[in-house]
């Protein structure tokens, strides 16, 4: 008798329809073991204190990121408000160690 598989694979259509099932299985998956993962992290002592996206905390705040993705990654910003890049002076520093390059 054959399984379901390879019924669902010789029925029209069925290799996709069997596609999607496989894709959906591996999104469950993916969600599960992230839900696993996030569950270890926060019974840890330390994240207690200092959760994902805390000041102190080396793990950033995934979905903090994804909800604030178009200004985190904007390419076309080229200021940080209140921080002072010294651009100028950057650049002549670039120039000043770049003589130094062919020696390495």
């Amino acid at each position: 008798m054959k399984d379901i598989k390879s019924l669902l694979k010789e029925a029209p259509g069925g290799r996709a329809v069997f596609q999607i099932y496989r894709k959906l299985i591996e999104k469950q998956d993916i969600r599960t073991r992230e839900a696993k993962r996030a569950a270890h992290l926060t019974s840890s002592s330390f994240l207690r204190f200092a959760p994902p996206g805390h000041f102190y905390s080396p793990i950033p705040d995934i979905n903090a990121i994804k909800r604030n993705k178009d200004s985190l990654f904007n390419q076309e910003i080229n200021q940080c408000p209140g921080i002072s890049l010294r651009e100028q002076s950057q650049r002549e520093l670039f120039e000043k160690l770049a003589t130094y390059y062919e020696s390495l």
